[in-house]
């Protein structure tokens, strides 16, 4: 049975199996989300009261963040200490050297 296009002009066919000009069904293809980054973070509010910016590191806008990284240097107070108050998260972050030390090692030097 030949299937005739919209046009009535030349039969439709479907394309050979394994032709690479073949054009592909739009359900074939995968939806490309975030190419391997990680997903989007949801933006929060800076942990100071009085502050109204977006927080970027632990829970502190740059600004704040500083200021209590230069109370932290001077020795007057600790990061655990603003955790527990709740002015600040803890931190999440560690280095490549770390992850790549994690994943090879049980931390002991036993592999």
């Amino acid at each position: 049975m030949q299937v005739m296009n919209t046009h009535g002009q030349t039969p439709l066919l479907p394309p050979p199996i394994g032709d690479p000009m073949a054009k592909r069904e739009p359900e074939t293809y995968k939806k490309k989300s975030n190419l391997g980054r990680p997903p989007k973070r949801v933006k929060m509010k800076c942990l100071v009261a009085k502050c109204k910016r977006v927080a970027t590191t632990r829970g502190l806008c740059p600004t704040c963040y500083y200021a209590a990284k230069r109370e932290v240097e001077r020795g007057n107070v600790t990061w655990d200490k603003l955790v527990s108050a709740g002015l600040a998260l803890m931190s999440n972050r560690r280095s490549d050297f770390m992850e790549q030390f994690a994943r090879s090692v049980d931390g002991k030097g036993n592999k």
